[in-house]
């Protein structure tokens, strides 16, 4: 039934094409005509200008009133705000599984989400520039619930959150030497997917799927150094706070340790504490050249995801945090209308799930281990093509191998993972459809989004969209989140 969905998101998009295409010939036939119907002298073209009396010497446009559609004073004054409101809606329009813990049981509208977004920019001097911005979102779907349902750490995590996103002051300290301190996203890497060199923001996962990755990266407190010389870019990072991965809390549809809470009590997260010996650092030498750019990245830092350590005495599993070195490459070359990339690095120190735990407790072993230490070699291939008026596409494989491999572990060997996403422009850029779609490795399930934005006015945006979570497997990592699938609805306001 859902692959059929996703059929049906493709087809959707088709009446989008058709319409564009005939507007793009509608529109030459009518450029045609009036080409035919008039033939425009000198004199004509410049119709207009005559009325005009100018002197000799005298600057033509400075003598012509120009009237701009919105006042340019406040960048005159060294200063810029803006940002947005936007509603969000969900309806989840299936049963949950019955013999897992989620709160909601039934078909429901499961997310009435405010947020708001704002910013200033003001500038400091000629070249220095201070920004602080501020995100706050309030889930009034959680007041209409009986909110005695929901365990604390879910009305923590999901019903509200008020925090600083881009905080920052930037600027030259020498002519080839940029400072960047504060909050701020370090998109590195060519992935629109998992992590690879793209590792010193963690990301928003609590809503699994439904937010693209641009607006997934969580912003980190750090120092950049920045050195340009010559086409060369050689970036220093120091990020000075812990923040990890948000995850779906306990009883959420997104909750990522629903099919182990049968057997195991999970404690709270245990996060490293945020002083100067816990500092992570990270290193990229860029170059960009004609036609492409390449980077090479080193990174000593902490796992944005948590492992579980089991606790013999308390019979608890506690998420814990470890410290991995990465060093990586990614690049990309345009050839004509594609845009080929890849990205490839090798990890050490990641902590991967046993899954002979059981096992161990029923030997009676004085030290049960949860998980195992294992390096990884992690790599991506793939292109964007935009050879299609109005139409990207982007195609990406991504594997992962777990080195010193061991048949104890939950995960296999080598892992692969294919995405694809559409994305086109219609009606005069007013319209924009997107398909999003994600094998999870080794079969593991397929996650499908298809949204509609549209452009109302230039302030107003309405959205409309459908995810869906496919995976009959019991033993599939999606199969507890197969009955997620929802129905999206947005309007955002920018000012």
């Amino acid at each position: 039934m859902k692959k059929i969905i996703w059929w049906l998101c493709l087809i959707l998009m088709i009446p989008v094409f058709f319409s564009n295409a005939v507007f793009f010939v509608q529109n030459s036939w009518a450029q045609a005509d009036s080409a035919g119907d008039s033939e425009l002298t000198e004199e004509d073209e410049l119709e207009g200008f005559g009325d005009e009396k100018f002197e000799e010497g005298t600057n033509v446009f400075e003598e012509i009133e120009v009237k701009l559609p919105v006042p340019v004073s406040v960048e005159s004054k060294g200063y810029s705000y803006g940002g947005f409101f936007r509603e969000e809606w969900a309806y989840s329009f299936q049963e949950q599984d019955p013999n897992l813990n989620f709160v909601r049981k039934g078909p429901e509208l499961s997310k009435v989400r405010s947020i708001v977004n704002a910013y200033l920019e003001q500038d400091l001097s000629e070249n220095w520039k201070l920004k602080v911005s501020g995100n706050a979102f309030y889930d009034a779907y959680y007041s209409v619930k009986d909110r005695d349902l929901y365990p604390y750490e879910t009305l923590r995590v999901l019903e509200s959150e008020a925090e600083f996103r881009d905080t920052f002051i930037e600027g030259p300290l020498t002519d080839f030497l940029w400072l960047k301190i504060g909050r701020q996203i370090i998109a590195w890497g060519e992935s629109e997917g998992p992590a690879i060199t793209d590792i010193a923001n963690p990301r928003d996962n609590r809503e699994m799927g439904v937010v693209d990755i641009e607006d997934a990266r969580i912003p980190v407190f750090a120092t950049k150094f920045s050195f340009l010389k010559e086409g060369w870019e050689f970036n220093v990072v120091f990020i000075h706070e812990f923040r990890a991965n948000k995850i779906g809390a306990k009883g959420s549809d997104y909750d990522p340790y629903i099919s182990i809470r049968k057997n195991f009590d999970i404690e709270t997260e245990k996060f490293p504490e945020s002083h100067l010996s816990n500092t992570e650092f990270l290193y990229r030498l860029f170059k960009s050249f004609n036609g492409g750019d390449i980077s090479v990245t080193y990174a000593d830092v902490f796992e944005d995801d948590a492992y579980l350590d089991f606790d013999k005495r308390s019979f608890r599993l506690i998420p814990r945090y470890r410290r991995i070195q990465a060093h990586g490459v990614a690049g990309n070359y345009v050839v004509g209308s594609w845009l080929l990339k890849f990205e490839f690095a090798r990890k050490n120190g990641l902590a991967f799930v046993r899954d002979d735990i059981a096992k161990q407790l029923q030997n009676k072993e004085d030290h049960p281990e949860s998980w195992s230490e294992k390096n990884v070699t992690q790599g991506m291939i793939g292109f964007d093509y935009n050879g299609v008026t109005d139409l990207t596409t982007t195609f990406e494989i991504g594997g992962i191998r777990i080195n010193d491999y061991e048949h104890n572990l939950s995960n296999d060997e080598i892992r692969a993972s294919p995405s694809l996403i559409l994305m086109y422009d219609a009606w005069n850029n007013t319209l924009h459809p997107k398909f999003f779609w994600v094998r999870l490795p080794n079969d593991n399930g397929d996650l499908f989004r298809f949204t509609v934005d549209y452009d109302y006015v230039d302030a107003l945006q309405l959205s409309a969209g459908v995810i869906v979570y496919d995976a009959s497997k019991k033993e599939d990592l999606l199969y507890s989140f197969r009955n997620n699938d929802q129905i999206l609805a947005s309007l955002k306001y920018s000012f």
